[in-house]
């Protein structure tokens, strides 16, 4: 069995692309707070000797490294390239799930990684276990090959609709 999406994505699908990449710089903005405030606590600790600053900055410390380890497992690259946002075909088989991008990269998933499918009206945005990418997306309309049922049964149990916000 093969299902495979291809084409252009629509404007509503590289939207919804973005809007989760702008999750990930809300990682970036949170580590940078944490690490800064940290250094300014550690510092007045050191010129007014009060440890009570120390324990702060050393625990806003710890958010900082964990929030940068989540943020560059989340994140990384297989091939060490930036990968493009929008993918151009991506292919599904009873194993893998490989994108194409539309910068002609390619990367490869195992199937077993997919952790939830949020079904929209236009599309299907896939969740993995970490590292977790946030490129993958197959729009409804651009299905090349296969069909939607076979889709919904290779993934049965994984596909959550979304909430619509009123």
């Amino acid at each position: 069995m093969k299902i495979v999406f291809k084409g252009e994505l629509s404007p509503v699908c590289k939207n919804q692309l973005l809007k989760r990449s702008q999750k990930i710089n809300k990682i970036l903005i949170v580590t940078a707070v944490c690490t800064i405030c940290s250094m300014v606590l550690h510092i007045l600790s050191f010129a007014y000797g009060k440890y009570l600053l120390r324990y702060f900055g050393m625990a806003m410390s710890a958010v900082a490294i964990v929030t940068a380890l989540i943020f560059l497992i989340s994140t990384r690259q297989k091939n060490g390239n930036e990968a493009q946002i929008f993918p151009k075909q991506i292919t599904i088989t009873e194993k893998d799930i490989e994108l194409l991008s539309t910068k002609d990269n390619c990367f490869s998933r195992k199937l077993q990684d997919v952790t939830k499918i949020t079904e929209t009206k236009t599309s299907y945005i896939f969740d993995f276990c970490l590292p977790n990418d946030t490129y993958y997306i197959c729009q409804k309309d651009l299905l090349a090959e296969g069909t939607i049922d076979e889709f919904e049964k290779l993934f049965d149990g994984k596909i959550v609709k979304e909430k619509l916000k009123c």
